[in-house]
Order: C-alpha cells, then structure tokens, then sequence
C-alpha cells in the first residue's frame, strides 16, 4: 500500500509535469506559426531546432508522467510492441523514420518497460540535426533479439551525450554500441 506522503509526491509530480507540458505547447504553437511567415534558410534551421527541443522536453514529460500514472501499467509490463512504440514515437518528436525490415507474422514484441525504451530513444533520436531528413532505421530479428540500426553521420557524438540511454537499454537486457556510422539497438524478445 502507497503511504499518504507517496500520493502526494506523486499528485505534485503529475501536476508539474501537466504544467510543463502546458508551457512547452505554448511555445511548440508559437514557433509553428512562426515557421509560416517569411524567414531566411538560418532562421527557419534555428526554428526548426528549437521545434525539435521543444518536442523533446514535451515527450520526456509524458514519458516520465507515464511511470506516476495510477492507470497506466505500461511501465510495470515488460512486454512492448516495438512498431507501436516507435509510431509513438514518431508523433511525439515529430520525426519520420525511413523503415527497412522484413514484415513477419509475429510482431515485433519486445522484453522491455515501455516507457523506459521511449525513454531512451527519445534521448538519441532528437539528437539528430534539424537538418535531417527521415531517420534512416533497420530492423532485423535474430534468435532471441531485434536488432535496430539507425543510420547516421553523427553516431559517435550521439552515444558521447547519451550514455544513460545506454544504460537504460543495458537495464532492459539489451546492448547499444556504434559500428561505423551506425548505433545499433540490441534487445531482447518477449517470451511467454
């Protein structure tokens, strides 16, 4: 049982996260509408920038409001469908992958806490630069593992800032390490 000083960490944790969210969305929307008026190509990059930052801190906090959430057990299960969770991604950071794997009958169900693999790849995927186009990710099952491999010209300096998102994937039973310009995603398959 939650004790009374529980709740309330978590009741005022959900409150700040709800104004958190508030406030990025103010500032998400006002940039969206300044991206529509007439802007030099550095303006528009720098906007663009500050959109994709703005993304970020607004999925981390639904992220991180996910494991205080009473209803969601998403954090507790340690089943997670991967191409849901990257559809998620997808509208949380704003970005588009550009998929290569081979469809199979079985999905792709991973052993990992939800939130935590959200986590993770949020830190590494809005690493990329405002510049990119879609975010080049292959994925392969072999044996017991899916394999994920994001292309990119900046692999190194990604894995350099995000050392805690390794952590996070080692915490999982997964491994994430770079082989040439590409950081590869190692994670374990959900068994019955």
């Amino acid at each position: 049982m939650e004790s009374i000083d529980d709740a309330l960490l978590k009741k005022d944790i959900r409150s700040l996260i709800h104004d958190i969210r508030g406030a990025v969305s103010v500032i998400s929307s006002s940039i969206e509408l300044l991206q529509f008026e007439d802007s030099s190509a550095p303006d528009m990059r720098f906007l663009e920038m500050i959109r994709r930052q703005t993304q970020k801190i607004l999925a981390v906090s639904v992220l991180f409001g996910e494991t205080f959430s009473p209803t969601d057990n998403s954090n507790i299960s340690g089943r997670t469908d991967l191409m849901e969770c990257l559809s998620e991604l997808q509208e949380m950071i704003g970005i588009e992958f550009d998929l290569n794997y081979i469809p199979s009958e079985a999905p792709f169900l991973l052993n990992s806490q939800s939130f935590l693999l959200k986590l993770a790849l949020v830190s590494i995927l809005s690493s990329y630069s405002a510049s990119s186009e879609n975010i080049f990710l292959n994925i392969d099952r072999h044996d017991n593992t899916v394999i994920l491999t994001f292309k990119s010209e900046d692999v190194i300096e990604m894995q350099r800032r995000h050392v805690w998102a390794s952590n996070a994937i080692q915490s999982l039973g997964g491994t994430m390490r770079n082989e040439g310009h590409m950081l590869v995603f190692e994670l374990p398959i959900w068994k019955e």
